[in-house]
């Protein structure tokens, strides 16, 4: 089983606020998966300015740049493919 303690917000894993967890279970037949913690409404406003203030320098990105960003995401995905599935 996977536990999580930590928020991935602006490009760090931080602490979450609150002490709550959520548990993670498999859709296809119940089995628990893992435990992540359940962000609070202050958490998800850190991430929200963080991703506001990411938009515009995002916004400036080439297309190229943003194709290679795409693909290197892509390639992380397909290798973790089996544990993800």
């Amino acid at each position: 089983m996977i536990e999580r303690t930590k928020l991935y917000i602006d490009g760090q894993w931080l602490t979450p606020q609150g002490r709550d967890r959520i548990e993670v279970v498999s859709p296809a037949d119940g089995q628990r998966l893992g435990r992540i913690p359940a962000a609070t409404a202050d958490d998800a406003g850190q991430a929200v300015a963080a991703a506001r203030r990411a938009f515009e320098p995002w916004s400036r990105t080439s297309v190229a740049e943003r194709a290679e960003f795409l693909a290197r995401i892509h390639a992380g995905l397909a290798a973790r493919s089996e544990e993800i599935a």
